[in-house]
């Protein structure tokens, strides 16, 4: 279960010091130049300061061109790719406070300090034990754009789904309680304030502390009424009835800012319940369908 934060030096109050409009924004802008002028391109030395120029002239004032240089000593000498532009772009817009302080911002190796974070869960698979295992995408911060893995017991979600925004876990009394949650796999697209841990980053960035700064709030209230669809403003795009949940729906949040899973399912036979037309996730390992999946304990 997720443990109750404690306000020590170590530990300082969460707040969130990004507004991730602006990194999303200043992310997207980045990457469009850099990709424009360096895809597919093996960036040599001499081309190196023309490119931290490109980056300067999308990067809001402020920011120290010496620190954006020495942020992006992975890009010299290999060929880039849209991946690889787009992370180092999501890493500068995702630290733009210490970017004005002069601190550069290299590709993540390894953690340093304790480090408050937003992250956006982005998968749920039911795992072992009853556990479930979450992927989450830290928004900013140094880990900007990489993956955070945990896995947390059905306790331990039952506990975070309050301060998601879920009024009661596995509710039968949807006209008292608007927002039940049904399964964990309701926690993909919300968003958390994660505590990076040195001890736990290992193999990666890693946490066991979460809190919900008020933006973070506002975020998770405003998923809440797209799957409620409370209103014209939050109807469903597809016109599913209100009777289909959105964990229950085959449309991926690619395509659908309620859904729950990213792409949306195909439809084939399966050879674990017999259906012919049964959902399978494009993205998942394919054996069974979803719902043999989901019947799996």
């Amino acid at each position: 279960m997720p443990k109750k934060i404690t306000r020590t030096k170590e530990t300082p109050p969460p707040r969130l010091n990004d507004n991730l409009a602006t990194v999303f924004q200043v992310r997207n802008d980045v990457a469009a130049v850099l990709e424009f002028e360096y895809e597919h391109k093996t960036l040599a030395a001499l081309q190196f300061d023309q490119l931290v120029a490109y980056a300067m002239q999308e990067l809001p004032a402020g920011v120290n061109p010496q620190a954006v240089a020495q942020s992006l000593p992975e890009l010299l000498g290999c060929r880039l790719t849209e991946a690889k532009l787009r992370a180092a772009a999501w890493r500068l817009a995702g630290n733009l406070p210490l970017l004005r302080r002069g601190i550069a911002v290299p590709p993540w190796k390894r953690q340093t300090q304790l480090e408050w974070v937003p992250a956006q869960f982005e998968t749920a698979q039911r795992g072992r034990r009853s556990s479930w295992d979450f992927t989450l995408r830290a928004l900013a911060g140094t880990p900007a754009g990489l993956q955070m893995p945990v896995r947390w017991t059905e306790r331990a979600c039952a506990y975070t789904a309050r301060f998601l925004g879920f009024t009661q876990f596995r509710s039968a009394t949807a006209k008292h309680n608007p927002h039940p949650l049904r399964s964990p796999q309701e926690f993909v697209t919300l968003r958390v304030l994660a505590l990076l841990d040195p001890l736990l980053c290992d193999e990666g960035p890693g946490f066991h502390e979460v809190a919900f700064p008020g933006a973070i709030k506002d975020w998770n209230r405003e998923q809440q009424r797209y799957r409620a669809r409370v209103g014209e403003a939050y109807a469903c795009p597809f016109e599913k009835p209100r009777t289909l949940p959105c964990v229950q729906c085959s449309v991926g949040y690619l395509q659908c800012r309620a859904a729950v899973h990213a792409a949306t399912y195909e439809s084939r036979p399966c050879p674990a319940c017999g259906q012919e037309s049964a959902p399978f996730d494009p993205a998942g390992p394919g054996a069974v369908c979803v719902n043999c999946e989901r019947n799996v304990t």
